[in-house]
């Protein structure tokens, strides 16, 4: 696992290297707000230590059992959706990688019973979310930015400018979508374990 969480560092801190050497030679300052690191997929980079090296079991719980839902969603969704960039161009190999990785980590917790998810996880994953999308809307409200999806929703592949005209009401429903995803994969974990329990 932390070998993978090294891959995952590494691609992310390369392919920023690689925006700036590219902005810089084409004459752009920085490397856009598009690339910085504030997208829901982006939270596995920054929730890793917390399973890896917290000794504080609620969080590092609250922590994995975000990885095994909404993170394992985020790397599904990844391929689910048409890429701009071509597989072989560096974006959209990183862009593979990258999300394969979100993938294979929850994969790999949820099948060695690194962690059994549970009802109640729910609390954490949501408390976790919260922690991290306060930061992230207050960014997109200065910057009219769509990172975690929490603003206007203008970034999701569908047309939801009705909803989010209400920004109260659409926040609200973003939570309400994050919970649901976090319950489904733990309602599909629990299902699969006493599956494979009477099974045995």
């Amino acid at each position: 696992l932390t070998v993978l969480w090294l891959v995952a560092v590494v691609l992310d801190i390369v392919k920023y290297g690689y925006g700036l050497i590219t902005n810089f030679s084409n004459g752009v300052q920085g490397i856009g707000n598009y690339d910085i690191p504030l997208w829901t997929c982006s939270m596995f980079l920054y929730l890793m230590p917390f399973v890896l090296f917290s000794k504080n079991e609620k969080v590092a719980r609250a922590c994995s059992a975000f990885i095994c839902t909404i993170s394992f969603f985020a790397g599904m969704v990844n391929f689910a959706i048409p890429c701009d960039d071509s597989l072989f161009s560096f974006y959209g190999m990183h862009k593979t990688v990258y999300h394969y990785i979100l993938m294979l980590v929850p994969a790999i917790m949820l099948g060695t019973g690194y962690i059994k998810l549970r009802a109640k996880d729910i609390a954490g994953i949501m408390i976790v979310f919260t922690v991290f999308a306060i930061p992230v809307y207050v960014f997109n409200t200065m910057y009219q930015q769509d990172y975690m999806f929490t603003y206007d929703g203008s970034w999701l592949p569908i047309d939801v400018s009705s909803v989010s005209a209400n920004k109260p009401l659409y926040v609200l429903l973003c939570l309400v979508v994050y919970a649901l995803i976090a319950m489904l994969f733990i309602g599909i974990d629990v299902g699969v374990r006493r599956m494979f329990k009477k099974k045995s």
